[in-house]
C-alpha cells in the first residue's frame, strides 16, 4: 500500500519497502553471505557484475519514468460523471536514437490529469536513448500523485514498475527483464528524485538481482549534475556466487553523461575480499582489488567506463 508523502526524499521509503517486502515468510529469511572470492583475475568480471545489477535498473526507470511528463497530445474529452468509463488516450513516440514507443494513459477517472488512480503502459519498439535499445513494456500501475506532474513545479508520484518481456541493449549485452519493483519520482526546486526497489528476487540473464537491493538517482537542476547510490546484493551464475554492493556516499557527474566523475562503488566477496570502484574522470574508472581482506590493496586496475 502507498501512502501520501510531505516532500521529502524517496529513497528511505523505498528502502522500507524492500526491506519489509518478499512474500510472507520471505521478508524475514536470512540473506546468504558473499560466496565469490574477489581476485585480480576475476575483477573486471565482478565490476561488471555488480555495476549493472546495481545502475541498470535505475537507467530503466529513468527512461521509463521521463514519459510520465509527457503530455496528452490533445486536450482529452472533459472530465465526466464519476463512474464513466475510462478515457484511454495513445501517442506513438519517437526514440531520440532511433525507433518509437507507444505511450498510452489510462484516464480512469475520467478528470483529464494525471492523477491518482490512472495507469500508463509504454511499449517499446526498439526504442533507442541514453545507451540503450528497448524492446516490451513497461507499466505504471498502483499509481499515487501529489501534485500535478505535468506543470506544477513540486510534486511526487509512487507506483508499482512493471516490465514485462522488456529486452534492454546495452552495447554488445543483451538483457531481458521481467519483474515488478516500487518505484518513486519526487520533484522539487533544485533536484529531481528517482528510486527503485527490489522486493522479490529478479533474474536478469545469469544474475538474480536480490530482494531488499535499492537504487536511486538525484538529478540537480542547478549545476546539471547527477548523484547515484545503490545498495543490494546478487548472485552471478557465471562468477559462481553472491556479491554484495554498496556505493559509499553519492557517486557523482554530469547529469548528460552516462558515468560518475567522484565517489566510490564498494563490492564484498567471500573472505573478507573486496573491489573498490574508483572514478577517475567521466569515461575511466580504477579497480582497487584487496583479494585476502586484509585491508591493503594489492591491485589497482585501470579500465574504462564502457568495459563495465
Amino acid at each position: 500500500m502507498f501512502v501520501r508523502l510531505s516532500r521529502c526524499t524517496l529513497f528511505p521509503l523505498l528502502v522500507a519497502l524492500a526491506a519489509c517486502s518478499g512474500g510472507g515468510g520471505n521478508a524475514a529469511a536470512v540473506q546468504p553471505s558473499p560466496s565469490v572470492v574477489i581476485t585480480a583475475d576475476n575483477a573486471r568480471e565482478v565490476a561488471s557484475s555488480a555495476w549493472r545489477g546495481a545502475f541498470d535498473l535505475i537507467a530503466i526507470g529513468r527512461l521509463c519514468g521521463a514519459f510520465l511528463q509527457i503530455a496528452p497530445p490533445s486536450p482529452p474529452t472533459p472530465a465526466a460523471a464519476p463512474g464513466s468509463a475510462p478515457a484511454i488516450i495513445t501517442q506513438t513516440i519517437s526514440g531520440p536514437d532511433g525507433g518509437n514507443a507507444i505511450f498510452t494513459w489510462d484516464d480512469r477517472d475520467r478528470d483529464a490529469t494525471y492523477t491518482s488512480g490512472d495507469q500508463f503502459t509504454i511499449g517499446f519498439a526498439d526504442y533507442a536513448a541514453s545507451g540503450l535499445l528497448l524492446t516490451g513494456a513497461c507499466v505504471f500501475d498502483d499509481v499515487r500523485i501529489q501534485g500535478n506532474v505535468l506543470t506544477g513545479l513540486g510534486w511526487i508520484l509512487q507506483a508499482r514498475m512493471d516490465l514485462i518481456g522488456l529486452v534492454v541493449t546495452r552495447g554488445a549485452s543483451v538483457t531481458p527483464w521481467n519483474g515488478s519493483f516500487p518505484f518513486g519520482r519526487e520533484k522539487r526546486t533544485t533536484v529531481d528524485l528517482l528510486s527503485v526497489a527490489v522486493e522479490r528476487g529478479v533474474a536478469i540473464g545469469q544474475r538474480v538481482l536480490a530482494a531488499g537491493s535499492v537504487m536511486a538517482r538525484n538529478d540537480y537542476v542547478l549545476d546539471f549534475r547527477m548523484g547515484l547510490s545503490a545498495t543490494g546484493r546478487l548472485d552471478d551464475a557465471a562468477l559462481g556466487g553472491v556479491l554484495e554492493f554498496a556505493s559509499k556516499g553519492v557517486l557523482t557527474g554530469l547529469s548528460a553523461l552516462p558515468d560518475p566523475s567522484t565517489g566510490a562503488f564498494e563490492v564484498r566477496g567471500a573472505a573478507g575480499s573486496m573491489l573498490v570502484v574508483v572514478p577517475v574522470d567521466f569515461f575511466n574508472a580504477e579497480l582497487q582489488v584487496d583479494a585476502d581482506g586484509d585491508g591493503e590493496f594489492e591491485t589497482v586496475i585501470p579500465v574504462e567506463w564502457a568495459e563495465l
